[in-house]
């Protein structure tokens, strides 16, 4: 009973410990300081706290720049590294993330392991469905990969503008992902001109992280979709 007791309490000092290092990781992002941040969100991770490993590989995708030159550089293999961390530990966000980097990086091996971490976070295309049956059939899992990374992305990326949300600044916007042109165009919209400007930005964005692989780019796919920023 003592040892059992002794064990609980280690794990609740160590998961304490964690989420003290995420919070002082956000405080030093929030500061400007994205290398004191990478320092505590790799402690937090490293004592296995989830949202820790999640924020580091974030930080690490993309990298972070700040003015006058400091910041952190990307490095999307260590990036990788800790969202299958964070995956491990039960964190369905960090399986979407990760498939989205695997769906960016377009080696051939990557878009079946992209699908199967979309398929943990819940989000699966049936490839016999209406969009995929229409393309060969060996192709059809880098077409998935990317249409699903495109989606996600756009998600994190449409960011309502702070100057529309006075008034009633809002309403749908469907954009057109064109593959072979690496294009991002508003096609349909009830919105402010400010709202078709953030939705544009976004698929630019998404392009750049999720860019169409050889397989996307010969079958010239094209994929529509909306952004309801009523939601925002």
């Amino acid at each position: 009973m003592r040892l059992a007791c002794a064990l609980l309490a280690f794990a609740s000092l160590t998961t304490c410990i964690a989420q003290a290092d995420m919070r002082e990781g956000m405080r030093y992002l929030g500061r400007g300081q994205p290398d004191y941040a990478y320092r505590e969100f790799k402690a937090g991770a490293e004592e296995g706290d989830v949202l820790s490993a999640r924020m580091l590989g974030r930080l690490l995708e993309r990298g972070v720049e700040v003015r006058g030159g400091y910041g952190l550089k990307a490095n999307r293999e260590e990036a990788e590294k800790w969202y299958r961390k964070a995956v491990e530990g039960g964190d369905v966000t960090s399986a979407e993330l990760l498939a989205v980097l695997l769906a960016g990086r377009g080696h051939e091996g990557d878009f079946e392991e992209a699908l199967r971490f979309f398929a943990i976070a819940g989000r699966t295309m049936d490839p016999e469905g209406e969009f995929l049956a229409k393309y060969p059939r060996d192709d059809r899992p880098a077409i998935a990969a990317w249409v699903m990374g495109i989606r996600s992305t756009l998600a994190r990326e449409a960011k309502y503008p702070r100057e529309s949300r006075r008034g009633n600044n809002w309403g749908e916007v469907v954009i057109e992902i064109a593959a072979e042109r690496r294009t991002a165009t508003v096609v349909s919209t009830d919105a402010a001109q400010a709202l078709l400007d953030a939705a544009e930005a976004a698929g630019r964005a998404a392009l750049n992280i999720v860019p169409p692989s050889l397989a996307v780019t010969r079958e010239k796919v094209v994929l529509r979709h909306t952004l309801d920023f009523r939601l925002k």
